[in-house]
C-alpha cells in the first residue's frame, strides 16, 4: 500500500509537518513532566518541612522543660536579703535554673536568689546568693529567688 498525500501536499513538506508535531507532542509532554515533578517536589518539600517543624518543637519543648523544670516555685522579681550560708556568693551564674542547681547541691542551702544581668550594680550581675536561714524578701527587677526544694 502506498502513502497517499492530502492535496498539494509535498513529500518534504509531510515530513516537516510530522517533526513540527512530534516536537510539539515533546514540548508539551515536557511541561507536563515539569508541572508534575513541581508539584510532586512541592508535595514532598511540605512532607519534610512538616516533619522538621514536628522536631524542631520536640526539642523546643524538651529545652524548655530542662531549662524551666522548676521554675513555677521561683518568685520573679523579688530578692530574698539576710540568711546567708557561709561564702554565699556563686559568681558568674547565667540562669535563675542554674542557681537553684548550686543551692540542690550545696548542703544547708534552703533558698536562693539569682541576680540577672540588668542590675544596677555591675558587681551583682550573674551572680547567685545562696541561703540557709530564714529571709527578708525585696522587690528586685532582675532578681528571681526560690527554695531549694520545689
Amino acid at each position: 500500500s502506498q502513502l497517499q498525500l492530502p492535496q498539494n501536499q509535498r513529500v518534504e513538506d509531510f515530513g516537516i509537518n510530522i517533526d513540527e508535531q512530534v516536537n510539539k507532542g515533546l514540548i508539551s509532554l515536557e511541561k507536563k513532566l515539569k508541572i508534575h515533578m513541581e508539584e510532586k517536589m512541592e508535595n514532598e518539600m511540605k512532607k519534610i518541612n512538616e516533619k522538621v517543624q514536628l522536631k524542631i518543637d520536640n526539642i523546643e519543648e524538651m529545652v524548655s522543660k530542662k531549662d524551666t523544670g522548676d521554675e513555677s516555685c521561683y518568685e520573679m522579681a523579688v530578692e530574698q536579703m539576710g540568711g546567708g550560708m557561709s561564702s554565699p556568693r556563686v559568681p558568674n551564674v547565667k540562669s535563675a535554673k542554674k542557681c537553684h542547681d548550686h543551692c540542690k547541691a550545696r548542703t544547708g542551702c534552703t533558698s536562693w536568689t539569682w541576680i540577672g544581668s540588668e542590675h544596677k550594680n555591675a558587681r551583682l550581675v550573674f551572680t547567685c546568693w545562696l541561703k540557709q536561714r530564714n529571709t527578708r524578701k525585696k522587690p528586685c527587677k532582675t532578681c528571681v529567688s526560690g527554695p531549694r526544694a520545689c
